[in-house]
């Protein structure tokens, strides 16, 4: 039996550090939120060594960073950088970069953002916005349905334990379109981690909008306990399999469904059930290959020693 990569046992304590911390942050103590300490302790990294002794001794020793306000991909973003060294967030910290590459081999593997792009370019000189609409929304349902299946099947296929665990990130885009000129793009990003083929993990972090008036964050999912799928200690293979029932509405439907989306994720999306839009599901897996440098994790090592410093079991 083949041996884990040293990408998987790095990508493995990277998550044996997250679930300490998730440990403590679920004791309820008066500590910064996972996405706070995440902003500090990055905002520490790829200094020089003369800036970070400069800030590690300002203040009495403590580091004070505004974190930016809660968002889904606020979160996400936090989520990927416990997985990599300070070289490839410093500069580009998105998760399409990174497992992507430039922005021209984003637009190939999510074609939502190609076609969203040249609506108003195209849709006037070789057909109207209806017409471009609809080949748009049949291009990106098809799409997504592409994705959606490709993800199921690694979700729900036995993985050798060598190969585990896996990490997934995850968009859903819905993208409303009026008039010409108009067009609206919303989305929502969600990581999944697959940490056995029992045993699975959704993790995510919400704007502020209408509906979220203070956004929340990694924690607050957490306390979410009318959905199974929010349990910090993760779900069981009946469980994803259902939320992949309803993940699949967002692939396929033309509609939106507001009471699924509020059952996956905890938000209702008001005046949003029934709206017309173009359905988009996008996922990317950490790959070893992204793993740059196995065994420097410096955010997650940094996360790491704060735990030490301030005696977290």
């Amino acid at each position: 039996m083949r041996v884990p990569t040293e990408a998987r046992l790095s990508i493995r304590e990277s998550l044996r550090i997250f679930a300490r911390l998730e440990t403590h942050l679920l004791q309820g103590n008066k500590s910064p939120s996972f996405e706070s300490l995440c902003h500090e302790k990055k905002s520490m990294i790829g200094h020089n060594e003369e800036k970070k002794q400069a800030n590690l001794f300002s203040k009495r020793n403590i580091i004070i960073m505004n974190s930016p306000p809660f968002s889904c991909g606020f979160t996400m973003s936090c989520m990927l950088g416990l997985f990599l060294n300070h070289t490839q967030y410093a500069s580009r910290s998105t998760v399409g970069y990174i497992l992507d590459g430039p922005p021209i081999f984003q637009l190939v593997s999510n074609p939502n953002i190609l076609l969203c792009s040249l609506r108003q370019l195209i849709a006037p000189v070789v057909c109207n916005e209806v017409r471009y609409d609809a080949m748009a929304r049949a291009i990106s349902k098809r799409a997504s349905i592409k994705a959606c299946a490709a993800l199921k099947f690694d979700l729900l296929q036995a993985d050798v334990s060598n190969y585990l665990p896996r990490v997934f990130f995850c968009s859903i885009t819905w993208i409303i379109a009026s008039g010409i000129s108009s067009i609206d793009i919303m989305d929502h990003k969600f990581t999944l981690i697959k940490h056995s083929n029992e045993r699975f993990q959704i993790l995510q972090g919400y704007v502020n909008t209408p509906e979220v008036t203070s956004g929340f964050g990694l924690t607050d999912w957490y306390k979410m306990k009318h959905i199974s799928h929010s349990n910090p200690a993760g779900f069981n293979l009946a469980v994803m399999e259902t939320v992949f029932t309803k993940l699949e509405h967002f692939a396929s439907d033309e509609l939106f469904d507001a009471q699924i989306y509020e059952e996956l994720f905890g938000v209702h999306i008001k005046g949003g059930d029934g709206m017309s839009y173009w359905p988009s599901f996008y996922h990317r897996e950490l790959l070893d290959d992204n793993i740059i440098g196995c065994g420097e994790r410096d955010l997650a090592d940094n996360l790491e020693l704060y735990m030490d410093e301030k005696k977290f079991t």
